[in-house]
Protein backbone atom coordinates (compact mmCIF):
# COMPACT_ATOMS: atom_id res chain seq x y z
CA UNK A 1 0.00 0.00 0.00
CA UNK A 2 2.51 2.33 1.44
CA UNK A 3 4.64 2.12 -2.99
CA UNK A 4 1.02 2.22 -3.95
CA UNK A 5 0.49 5.69 -2.37
CA UNK A 6 4.03 7.22 -3.10
CA UNK A 7 3.28 6.07 -6.93
CA UNK A 8 0.23 7.93 -6.83
CA UNK A 9 1.91 11.11 -5.15
CA UNK A 10 4.97 11.54 -7.61
CA UNK A 11 2.54 10.94 -10.47
CA UNK A 12 0.53 13.89 -8.99
CA UNK A 13 3.53 16.31 -9.66
CA UNK A 14 3.53 16.48 -13.38
CA UNK A 15 -0.32 16.36 -13.16
CA UNK A 16 -0.26 19.84 -11.02
CA UNK A 17 2.54 21.11 -13.27
CA UNK A 18 0.72 20.67 -16.87
CA UNK A 19 -2.99 21.99 -14.74
CA UNK A 20 -1.14 25.14 -13.61
CA UNK A 21 0.60 25.87 -17.32
CA UNK A 22 -2.49 25.29 -18.86
CA UNK A 23 -4.61 27.85 -16.47
CA UNK A 24 -1.90 30.00 -16.92
CA UNK A 25 -1.66 30.47 -20.42
CA UNK A 26 -5.90 30.25 -20.53
CA UNK A 27 -5.65 33.38 -18.04
CA UNK A 28 -3.11 35.46 -20.57
CA UNK A 29 -5.07 34.72 -23.60
CA UNK A 30 -8.28 36.46 -21.80
CA UNK A 31 -8.61 39.64 -22.84
CA UNK A 32 -7.84 42.80 -20.69
CA UNK A 33 -5.58 42.30 -17.43
CA UNK A 34 -5.72 43.53 -14.14
CA UNK A 35 -4.75 47.16 -14.86
CA UNK A 36 -7.18 47.58 -17.08
CA UNK A 37 -9.86 45.74 -14.73
CA UNK A 38 -8.97 48.13 -11.98
CA UNK A 39 -9.08 51.68 -13.45
CA UNK A 40 -12.72 53.50 -14.04
CA UNK A 41 -14.06 53.80 -18.27
CA UNK A 42 -14.15 57.49 -17.29
CA UNK A 43 -11.09 57.87 -15.60
CA UNK A 44 -8.86 59.38 -17.67
CA UNK A 45 -5.57 57.89 -18.21
CA UNK A 46 -2.72 57.98 -20.23
CA UNK A 47 -1.32 54.82 -22.13
CA UNK A 48 2.16 55.76 -20.56
CA UNK A 49 0.90 55.44 -16.69
CA UNK A 50 -1.14 52.23 -17.88
CA UNK A 51 2.55 50.99 -19.42
CA UNK A 52 3.95 51.74 -16.28
CA UNK A 53 1.66 50.41 -14.07
CA UNK A 54 1.57 46.96 -16.13
CA UNK A 55 5.92 47.58 -15.41
CA UNK A 56 6.04 47.90 -12.11
CA UNK A 57 3.16 44.56 -11.41
CA UNK A 58 5.34 42.71 -13.89
CA UNK A 59 2.17 41.92 -16.99
CA UNK A 60 4.69 43.36 -19.71
CA UNK A 61 6.83 40.06 -19.59
CA UNK A 62 6.12 37.04 -21.70
CA UNK A 63 4.03 34.27 -20.25
CA UNK A 64 6.63 31.59 -19.75
CA UNK A 65 8.49 34.13 -17.92
CA UNK A 66 6.15 35.22 -15.57
CA UNK A 67 5.10 31.39 -14.95
CA UNK A 68 8.89 30.51 -14.00
CA UNK A 69 8.85 33.16 -11.83
CA UNK A 70 5.10 32.13 -9.98
CA UNK A 71 6.51 28.27 -9.98
CA UNK A 72 9.81 29.34 -8.22
CA UNK A 73 7.78 31.24 -5.86
CA UNK A 74 5.74 28.10 -5.31
CA UNK A 75 8.21 25.52 -4.29
CA UNK A 76 9.61 28.70 -1.61
CA UNK A 77 5.35 28.14 -0.40
CA UNK A 78 5.10 31.47 -1.90
CA UNK A 79 1.64 31.87 -3.43
CA UNK A 80 2.40 35.96 -4.80
CA UNK A 81 0.39 39.07 -3.93
CA UNK A 82 -3.66 39.71 -4.81
CA UNK A 83 -3.43 43.01 -7.18
CA UNK A 84 -7.16 43.64 -6.23
CA UNK A 85 -7.41 42.88 -2.54
CA UNK A 86 -3.93 43.78 -2.06
CA UNK A 87 -2.82 41.31 0.49
CA UNK A 88 -0.65 38.41 0.00
CA UNK A 89 -2.72 35.28 -1.64
CA UNK A 90 -1.64 33.05 1.30
CA UNK A 91 -3.38 35.48 3.67
CA UNK A 92 -6.21 35.50 1.48
CA UNK A 93 -6.74 32.05 1.30
CA UNK A 94 -6.89 31.74 5.46
CA UNK A 95 -9.53 34.20 5.64
CA UNK A 96 -11.63 32.49 3.26
CA UNK A 97 -11.08 28.86 3.26
CA UNK A 98 -12.68 28.88 7.05
CA UNK A 99 -16.39 29.94 5.87
CA UNK A 100 -15.89 27.21 2.52
CA UNK A 101 -14.81 24.55 4.99
CA UNK A 102 -17.91 25.13 7.49
CA UNK A 103 -19.93 25.58 4.82
CA UNK A 104 -19.36 22.26 2.42
CA UNK A 105 -18.53 20.26 5.29
CA UNK A 106 -21.46 20.49 7.21
CA UNK A 107 -23.69 20.35 3.96
CA UNK A 108 -21.08 17.18 3.23
CA UNK A 109 -22.03 15.41 6.26
CA UNK A 110 -25.77 15.86 6.12
CA UNK A 111 -26.13 15.14 2.63
CA UNK A 112 -24.25 12.08 2.99
CA UNK A 113 -26.13 10.55 6.27
CA UNK A 114 -29.22 11.75 5.22
CA UNK A 115 -28.90 10.12 1.34
CA UNK A 116 -27.27 7.10 3.14
CA UNK A 117 -30.56 6.64 5.61
CA UNK A 118 -32.96 7.46 3.02
CA UNK A 119 -31.33 5.37 0.33
CA UNK A 120 -31.35 2.38 2.49
CA UNK A 121 -35.29 3.26 3.32
CA UNK A 122 -35.79 2.85 0.12
CA UNK A 123 -34.53 -0.73 -0.67
CA UNK A 124 -35.24 -2.21 2.25
CA UNK A 125 -38.95 -1.32 0.91
CA UNK A 126 -38.58 -1.51 -2.96
CA UNK A 127 -41.89 0.07 -5.21
CA UNK A 128 -43.31 1.08 -1.64
CA UNK A 129 -45.31 4.17 -1.12
CA UNK A 130 -42.35 5.30 0.55
CA UNK A 131 -39.99 4.85 -2.37
CA UNK A 132 -42.29 6.40 -4.60
CA UNK A 133 -42.15 9.28 -2.81
CA UNK A 134 -38.20 9.73 -2.32
CA UNK A 135 -37.92 8.98 -5.99
CA UNK A 136 -39.98 11.61 -6.99
CA UNK A 137 -38.23 14.07 -4.50
CA UNK A 138 -34.48 12.44 -6.23
CA UNK A 139 -35.87 13.40 -9.31
CA UNK A 140 -37.05 16.67 -8.97
CA UNK A 141 -33.92 17.92 -6.95
CA UNK A 142 -31.84 16.48 -9.58
CA UNK A 143 -33.99 18.26 -12.33
CA UNK A 144 -34.03 22.04 -10.20
CA UNK A 145 -30.58 23.65 -10.63
CA UNK A 146 -28.13 25.31 -7.46
CA UNK A 147 -29.30 28.93 -8.35
CA UNK A 148 -33.54 28.14 -9.13
CA UNK A 149 -33.41 26.11 -5.66
CA UNK A 150 -31.43 29.05 -3.75
CA UNK A 151 -33.25 31.72 -5.09
CA UNK A 152 -36.90 29.23 -4.38
CA UNK A 153 -35.60 28.97 -0.59
CA UNK A 154 -34.65 33.14 -0.05
CA UNK A 155 -38.35 33.60 -1.62
CA UNK A 156 -40.14 30.97 1.33
CA UNK A 157 -38.02 31.97 4.42
CA UNK A 158 -36.01 35.47 4.08
CA UNK A 159 -39.50 37.38 1.59
CA UNK A 160 -42.36 35.55 2.13
CA UNK A 161 -41.90 34.53 6.07
CA UNK A 162 -39.18 36.16 7.39
CA UNK A 163 -37.60 34.10 9.44
CA UNK A 164 -33.78 33.82 8.47
CA UNK A 165 -31.58 35.93 6.71
CA UNK A 166 -30.87 36.50 3.21
CA UNK A 167 -27.02 36.74 2.79
CA UNK A 168 -24.06 36.95 5.03
CA UNK A 169 -22.43 35.28 7.89
CA UNK A 170 -23.36 37.54 10.35
CA UNK A 171 -26.06 40.78 10.84
CA UNK A 172 -23.94 43.91 10.46
CA UNK A 173 -22.74 45.04 14.27
CA UNK A 174 -24.13 41.90 15.67
CA UNK A 175 -21.77 39.02 16.41
CA UNK A 176 -23.52 36.13 18.29
CA UNK A 177 -24.06 31.90 17.43
CA UNK A 178 -27.28 32.06 17.10
CA UNK A 179 -26.85 34.82 14.46
CA UNK A 180 -24.19 33.03 12.44
CA UNK A 181 -26.59 29.65 12.47
CA UNK A 182 -29.59 31.63 11.19
CA UNK A 183 -27.17 33.02 8.13
CA UNK A 184 -26.14 29.19 7.54
CA UNK A 185 -29.50 27.61 7.05
CA UNK A 186 -30.13 28.79 3.57
CA UNK A 187 -27.01 28.11 1.76
CA UNK A 188 -26.18 25.01 3.74
CA UNK A 189 -30.06 24.03 3.06
CA UNK A 190 -29.60 24.77 -0.24
CA UNK A 191 -26.38 22.39 -1.15
CA UNK A 192 -27.82 19.48 1.57
CA UNK A 193 -31.27 19.34 -0.61
CA UNK A 194 -28.84 19.36 -4.46
CA UNK A 195 -26.46 16.51 -2.86
CA UNK A 196 -28.33 14.13 -0.92
CA UNK A 197 -30.63 13.21 -3.66
CA UNK A 198 -27.60 12.08 -5.30
CA UNK A 199 -26.47 9.87 -2.20
CA UNK A 200 -29.86 8.77 -2.15
CA UNK A 201 -30.27 7.13 -5.25
CA UNK A 202 -26.95 5.79 -5.15
CA UNK A 203 -27.47 4.03 -1.87
CA UNK A 204 -30.51 2.38 -3.02
CA UNK A 205 -29.41 1.13 -6.24
CA UNK A 206 -26.48 -1.00 -4.91
CA UNK A 207 -27.98 -1.90 -1.87
CA UNK A 208 -30.76 -3.14 -3.99
CA UNK A 209 -28.00 -4.91 -5.86
CA UNK A 210 -26.59 -6.90 -2.85
CA UNK A 211 -29.80 -7.58 -1.04
CA UNK A 212 -30.57 -10.14 -3.94
CA UNK A 213 -26.48 -11.64 -3.94
CA UNK A 214 -26.21 -15.37 -2.73
CA UNK A 215 -24.85 -14.23 0.48
CA UNK A 216 -27.51 -12.28 2.12
CA UNK A 217 -29.99 -15.31 1.68
CA UNK A 218 -27.11 -17.66 2.92
CA UNK A 219 -27.52 -15.04 5.97
CA UNK A 220 -30.87 -15.23 6.26
CA UNK A 221 -31.31 -19.03 6.33
CA UNK A 222 -28.72 -19.14 8.72
CA UNK A 223 -31.19 -16.72 10.82
CA UNK A 224 -29.46 -13.36 11.16
CA UNK A 225 -31.63 -10.33 12.13
CA UNK A 226 -32.93 -8.52 9.14
CA UNK A 227 -31.15 -5.62 10.97
CA UNK A 228 -27.27 -6.99 11.07
CA UNK A 229 -27.83 -8.52 7.14
CA UNK A 230 -28.73 -4.98 6.08
CA UNK A 231 -26.22 -2.95 7.99
CA UNK A 232 -23.57 -5.21 8.57
CA UNK A 233 -23.39 -6.75 5.24
CA UNK A 234 -24.99 -5.75 2.38
CA UNK A 235 -24.61 -1.81 3.51
CA UNK A 236 -20.57 -2.64 3.62
CA UNK A 237 -20.36 -4.51 0.59
CA UNK A 238 -22.48 -1.87 -1.77
CA UNK A 239 -20.66 0.88 -0.13
CA UNK A 240 -17.66 1.51 -2.88
CA UNK A 241 -20.45 3.47 -5.61
CA UNK A 242 -21.26 5.90 -2.81
CA UNK A 243 -17.37 6.10 -1.37
CA UNK A 244 -16.57 7.49 -5.14
CA UNK A 245 -19.56 9.51 -5.06
CA UNK A 246 -18.49 11.10 -1.31
CA UNK A 247 -14.81 11.66 -2.88
CA UNK A 248 -16.20 13.48 -6.07
CA UNK A 249 -17.75 16.06 -3.65
CA UNK A 250 -14.62 16.11 -1.71
CA UNK A 251 -12.62 18.88 -3.51
CA UNK A 252 -15.71 21.23 -3.11
CA UNK A 253 -15.07 21.56 0.92
CA UNK A 254 -11.37 23.30 -0.36
CA UNK A 255 -12.60 25.07 -3.75
CA UNK A 256 -16.63 25.98 -2.69
CA UNK A 257 -19.88 25.92 -4.70
CA UNK A 258 -19.50 29.25 -6.98
CA UNK A 259 -22.88 29.91 -7.57
CA UNK A 260 -24.26 29.14 -3.94
CA UNK A 261 -21.71 31.10 -2.94
CA UNK A 262 -22.16 34.02 -4.79
CA UNK A 263 -26.13 33.80 -4.54
CA UNK A 264 -25.85 33.76 -0.49
CA UNK A 265 -22.71 36.47 -0.18
CA UNK A 266 -21.05 33.59 1.45
CA UNK A 267 -17.61 35.14 2.29
CA UNK A 268 -15.58 31.63 1.06
CA UNK A 269 -13.22 30.56 -1.94
CA UNK A 270 -16.82 30.27 -4.58
CA UNK A 271 -17.05 34.23 -4.55
CA UNK A 272 -13.33 35.22 -4.33
CA UNK A 273 -12.84 33.07 -7.07
CA UNK A 274 -15.56 34.56 -9.18
CA UNK A 275 -14.33 38.07 -8.02
CA UNK A 276 -10.39 37.25 -8.83
CA UNK A 277 -11.55 36.55 -12.53
CA UNK A 278 -13.78 39.40 -13.14
CA UNK A 279 -10.86 41.63 -11.89
CA UNK A 280 -8.32 39.06 -13.76
CA UNK A 281 -6.26 38.85 -10.54
CA UNK A 282 -4.34 35.81 -11.83
CA UNK A 283 -2.36 35.04 -8.89
CA UNK A 284 -5.54 34.51 -7.04
CA UNK A 285 -6.82 31.97 -9.97
CA UNK A 286 -3.67 30.34 -10.20
CA UNK A 287 -4.17 29.16 -6.34
CA UNK A 288 -7.28 28.65 -6.33
CA UNK A 289 -6.55 26.52 -9.55
CA UNK A 290 -3.70 25.08 -7.80
CA UNK A 291 -5.77 24.18 -4.52
CA UNK A 292 -8.61 22.65 -6.64
CA UNK A 293 -6.15 20.64 -8.56
CA UNK A 294 -4.71 19.12 -5.23
CA UNK A 295 -7.92 18.69 -3.61
CA UNK A 296 -9.00 16.31 -6.57
CA UNK A 297 -5.71 14.33 -7.02
CA UNK A 298 -5.71 13.87 -2.92
CA UNK A 299 -9.71 13.22 -3.08
CA UNK A 300 -9.29 10.14 -5.96
CA UNK A 301 -6.04 9.16 -3.95
CA UNK A 302 -8.35 9.14 -0.51
CA UNK A 303 -10.98 7.12 -2.81
CA UNK A 304 -8.37 4.42 -3.78
CA UNK A 305 -7.73 3.42 0.01
CA UNK A 306 -11.12 3.62 0.95
CA UNK A 307 -11.46 0.66 -1.07
CA UNK A 308 -8.92 -1.28 -0.20
CA UNK A 309 -10.22 -0.42 3.75
CA UNK A 310 -14.23 -1.53 2.69
CA UNK A 311 -13.47 -4.55 0.52
CA UNK A 312 -11.07 -6.60 1.56
CA UNK A 313 -10.34 -8.12 -2.04
CA UNK A 314 -9.47 -4.69 -3.63
CA UNK A 315 -5.86 -4.96 -3.05
CA UNK A 316 -2.92 -2.50 -4.43
CA UNK A 317 0.58 -3.83 -4.61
Amino acid sequence: MSGYIARRLFICVPVLIGVTLFIFILIDCLPGDVVAAMMAPEAPTSQAALKAMRERLGLDRPWPVRYGEWLLRLTQGNLGYSYFELKPVNQLLKIYLGPTLELMGLSLAASFILGLLLGTLAAVRPYSFLDNILTVFGFAGRSLPDFFLALVLIYIFALRFKVLPVSGMQTPGIWSFSDHVQHLILPMMTLTLLRVVVFMRYTRASLLEELHCDYIRTARAKGLPERTIIWKHALRNGLIPIITILGVNIPILFTGAVVTETIFQWPGLGMLYVVSVRHRDYPVVMALSLLTAVAVLLSNLIVDIGYALIDPRVRYE
